[in-house]
């Protein structure tokens, strides 16, 4: 992504879902929360496959979004021994979750007013 394009909040989420989907993690869902959430307009979901995969997501995700684009998130809440990790890019907020985890908290209940998107539906 070019550093000088204006970034949207859409193309914060279709560029982190794109990250996260080379990377295989699996059941990669995306919520377009603007007509219901005041804390982000996209929320992203995914399952690592293991605690390596779990830290490689993050820290991929990490540097491409620092390194391409300059943004670091607001908080970032990684420890990867709870299965769940969380980083706030303020208008993108992404959780990779280990299977187990996910299935227990299933967050996805909350996003319900949202809109689960397909990343070709979010413009560019």
């Amino acid at each position: 992504m070019d550093k000088n394009k204006e970034l949207t909040s859409e193309l914060l989420a279709k560029n982190c879902y794109r990250i996260i989907e080379d990377l295989k993690a699996e059941n990669l869902e995306i919520y377009d929360m603007r007509d219901v959430s005041m804390l982000a307009d996209f929320y992203l979901i995914c399952t690592a496959n293991s605690t390596p995969h779990l830290k490689a997501i993050e820290g991929h995700l990490y540097k491409d979004l620092k390194d391409n684009l300059d943004l670091l998130p607001k908080t970032a809440k990684a420890d990867p021994q709870s299965k769940w990790l969380v980083l706030d890019y303020r208008s993108v907020i992404i959780h990779i979750f280990g299977a187990e985890t996910r299935e227990h908290y299933d967050i996805e209940e909350l996003w319900e007013e949202g809109i689960k998107l397909e990343v070709d539906e979010i413009s560019s």
